[in-house]
């Protein structure tokens, strides 16, 4: 099955679904059967070793039950492979009216149209029951998340979209698309070039409030609970006075510690006076001092965090050499000449993680050389890759690996990477 796939009987060149259903608690797998001459006979074998139940007859559709509590069914065209032995369910999925089916369903039919090998659908109305925050989950049931994954030349990229028909939960997503901005991109200059970790996003402070206090059903109990009543105030002035790009960087990571930066534009610097004041009166471990005008320091435990503003540029960091040269870019190669600028132009949110920045760490160089086994196999897979990037963009968000080796298909890359390790 593995070097010959097709032998089973199963039709590879058409598309294979997996799907679960609430209403079953369940998993399965479909696919259309190409051969059912072949299949009996992969079926003949798995019987003869004991791994399956010799085949029964039921309502139009033979079954054998495999190990555990699956089952596999199938037709003179379907293979359906389910964890769940229920066979009234699955007389139903096996006698499915095609007007009764998914394939009814807009959501689906506006994933299948997306481009890619693998596609996914997921309706948050079938999870309700399973989050804490029950009216959050209750105000967005009628959203689907339609995904699509595709192995390119160098990259695999994945591609995010919500999607629904419900009027009122459109109007929330507009309000919420109306919260960000495209970035101006304003900070890049001020992280170096070998910065690890990168998230940056243009956003409207006023509208992220106002959005908030007019859904406080759903987000009030949650911002209460984690940040209490008293510091809402003071956190809300601080965000209100955000307007263009918040940018923030993991610069370095060592076994005591991890060195940050953070930006936002502001419109002055009042708000963050209005925090400090606040806090310096809240029972918070640690010790506030003012260092000059707008500018703050936050000690705890031998460790420093200066903040402040300076010519409306909010700034946060645990590095006193960034801290003395806060108005300035960065001296030597910054982010400005990163590979992944020319994809984020348009972008009002976006995260990236270099993984050769990473394996460039002093720390990460000695796991690599003393690595072996499968450690060593995951350094190699990690090797390869360039950076992950997630950007978003109004009602849709795309993920890319980027792999260092440009010219070869992606999925090819991996799988000799696996063939390598695993010995096939």
């Amino acid at each position: 099955m593995i070097k010959n796939p097709a032998e089973s009987g199963i039709d590879i060149a058409s598309p294979m679904y997996i799907f679960s259903q609430k209403k079953t608690e369940g998993a399965a797998f479909v696919a259309k059967i190409g051969n059912k001459k072949k299949l009996k006979s992969l079926l003949g074998v798995l019987i003869s070793e004991n791994i399956t139940t010799p085949a029964k007859d039921r309502n139009g559709y033979s079954y054998i039950e495999l190990s555990g509590n699956a089952i596999c069914a199938f037709s003179e065209t379907t293979l359906l492979i389910s964890n769940h032995r229920d066979n009234n369910a699955t007389d139903s999925w096996m006698s499915q009216e095609e007007s009764k089916s998914i394939i009814v369903s807009s959501a689906f039919q506006n994933m299948q149209k997306k481009k890619g090998e693998i596609k996914l659908m997921v309706s948050l109305k079938e999870f309700g029951d399973k989050f804490a925050q029950k009216i959050y989950t209750q105000a967005y049931e009628d959203l689907t998340v339609i995904s699509n994954l595709s192995f390119e030349n160098g990259r695999i990229n994945v591609q995010v979209e919500n999607y629904t028909e419900n009027e009122r939960l459109k109007t929330l997503l507009k309000q919420q698309q109306k919260i960000f901005r495209t970035q101006s991109l304003t900070f890049l200059g001020k992280f170096p070039a070998a910065t690890l970790a990168y998230l940056s996003l243009g956003l409207d402070g006023d509208r992220l409030c106002d959005y908030i206090q007019d859904n406080a059903a759903i987000y009030g109990s949650l911002l209460i609970n984690t940040f209490g009543m008293e510091n809402l105030m003071p956190l809300e002035a601080l965000f209100r006075s955000i307007e263009g790009d918040l940018s923030i960087g993991l610069l370095d990571v060592t076994l005591s510690s991890a060195t940050f930066a953070a930006y936002a534009e502001v419109k002055d610097a009042s708000a963050v006076k209005t925090f400090y004041d606040a806090i310096n009166k809240a029972e918070i471990r640690g010790t506030f001092t003012q260092m000059e005008e707008d500018g703050y320091v936050y000690e705890s435990k031998g460790q420093k965090i200066y903040f402040g503003v300076k010519n409306k540029q909010l700034y946060a960091t645990n590095d006193n050499t960034i801290y003395k040269n806060i108005t300035k870019n960065f001296d030597g190669k910054s982010l400005k000449d990163a590979e992944f600028v020319s994809n984020i132009k348009e972008t009002s949110q976006c995260i990236v993680i270099s993984i050769d920045n990473i394996l460039n760490m002093p720390a990460m160089k000695f796991l690599t050389v003393t690595g072996s086994g499968s450690f060593g196999a995951y350094v190699d897979i990690l090797s390869g890759i360039s950076h992950l990037e997630i950007i978003g963009q109004d009602n849709s968000g795309e993920l890319n690996l980027y792999l260092k080796n440009k010219k070869t298909n992606a999925l090819k890359q991996l799988v000799d990477v696996a063939k390598q390790h695993s010995g096939i």
